[in-house]
């Protein structure tokens, strides 16, 4: 879709500007502007219905904006500045729009965005939380209606990659997640191999120390919301050790992690459109090799991106591959081979809680509690500190990236049952 937004931005760029270029009321401009915009659509497979006063594009449930609202003005209309009244009325009637059509058709609207256009300038807007993101108008050309042909044609291209949709496809109560985290808990549980072995026991001290599990060790696995957790993933509760079975979930959330990093290293470090797509057509030894790759960091380095993953505990499911975890990790980067990842430069506030909201969904509130795995803004007690100072990369002009380090906050995951942030905002 991106090579053919390009090809088709500077046609349609031309097309807008000849239309503008005419003159004539809003009415003309609507008129033949739509149909330049419904052919450009079309390539992508999108349906543009039109409304008295505006257009809207619809596409896939869950890409990153599933109903694109497109508002057509009086050529020369839309100024180069948004402080002035003709604008600021122009934005607020897109924000009417938005919320109109999510009303009515009960969307989200933050799954909802809206532009205008004169044929001489854009207006991008954007629902964000509570709030609204509105960009400068871009004069119309080949780089800006670029950008609005890949927010056009975002909407049939692929799953965004948005907490919601991860959710959806690899939550908890998905037979993603339950097939894999009863995968990984039967060969944790089955295997001797030393490293399996040594590698769950280094997680079970850090683990104990860093939430006080040996409190909580001799009563959670009685409690409710664990038995009904492992029964939701079709673990016997009667059964069921709660370290394994931590240690499994952590493991299938660890990889889920490293899968979607590979998407947006890929995105931004100007590799592979589908990163993913060659890994999901393996099988056998050939998946479990790529695998390996991976836990290595092979696929970051393609992008240029070096030391990002250093071992960890959770690659020990290599030790133990079996029918089952190759089945279920196929499934896993099948899926997730399907998603867009070019979600982050379309929906950027959409990154920021992407993995910590689908944790969240993992593990109920509840037994994140229960485990001490929660939150303070208040400092933290003494006990074992073990700091993990978030990496930052910028990209380079070459189009390589570099990790800044000692940037940005640091967490500190405390003995004493807390978890709190040294520095920067939640």
């Amino acid at each position: 879709m991106e090579k053919i937004a390009a090809e088709q931005a500077p046609i349609v760029a031309r097309q807008l500007r000849r239309i503008a270029g005419r003159g004539g009321t809003e009415a003309d401009f609507r008129r033949e502007a739509a149909r330049v915009l419904e052919e450009a659509g079309s390539v992508a497979g999108l349906t543009i219905i039109p409304r008295d006063e505006f257009s809207v594009a619809r596409g896939r449930v869950d890409s990153v904006y599933n109903r694109l609202i497109l508002e057509y003005k009086r050529p020369n209309v839309i100024r180069k500045s948004n402080e002035g009244q003709t604008n600021q009325a122009i934005i607020q009637q897109v924000k009417d729009y938005i919320l109109d059509v999510a009303k009515r058709e009960r969307r989200e609207a933050h799954r909802l965005a809206g532009v205008a256009t004169d044929g001489c300038h854009y207006l991008f807007v954007r629902r964000v939380g509570e709030g609204w993101s509105v960009d400068d108008p871009l004069p119309v050309n080949v780089a800006s209606t670029e950008r609005f042909l890949r927010l056009l044609f975002a909407l049939s291209v692929g799953a965004a990659l948005v907490p919601e949709n991860l959710v959806e496809d690899f939550g908890p109560k998905t037979l993603r997640a339950q097939r894999a985290v009863r995968a990984l808990y039967a060969a944790l549980h089955r295997s001797k191999h030393p490293l399996v072995v040594k590698l769950f026991e280094q997680w079970r001290l850090f683990f104990s120390e860093a939430t006080d599990y040996k409190e909580w060790s001799a009563r959670i696995e009685s409690k409710k919301e664990f038995r009904t957790f492992v029964t939701g993933m079709g673990l016997d509760p009667k059964y069921a050790e709660a370290q394994r079975v931590f240690f499994a979930l952590h493991t299938y959330y660890a990889l889920l992690i490293k899968l979607v990093a590979s998407l947006a290293a890929a995105r931004f470090a100007g590799g592979v459109s589908a990163p993913l797509s060659g890994l999901a057509s393996k099988e056998g030894d050939e998946l479990r090799a790529a695998f390996a790759d991976l836990e290595r960091g092979g696929l970051f380095r393609e992008y240029g991106i070096r030391n990002f993953l250093e071992g960890d505990f959770f690659g020990w499911y290599l030790a133990a591959w079996d029918d089952d975890i190759q089945e279920a990790t196929s499934k896993l980067v099948g899926r997730l081979a399907e998603y867009d990842p070019g979600t982050p430069e379309l929906a950027p506030e959409n990154a920021r809680d992407l993995l910590k909201k689908l944790y969240h969904y993992l593990l109920p509130r509840e037994m994140r509690h229960d485990l001490g795995e929660y939150y303070r803004r208040t400092g933290w007690r003494n006990g074992l500190s073990v700091r993990l100072s978030v990496k930052i990369w910028v990209m380079r002009g070459s189009g390589s990236l570099t990790r800044l380090a000692d940037r940005g906050p640091s967490w500190s995951f405390s003995s004493s049952t807390s978890v709190s942030k040294q520095s920067g905002e939640d």
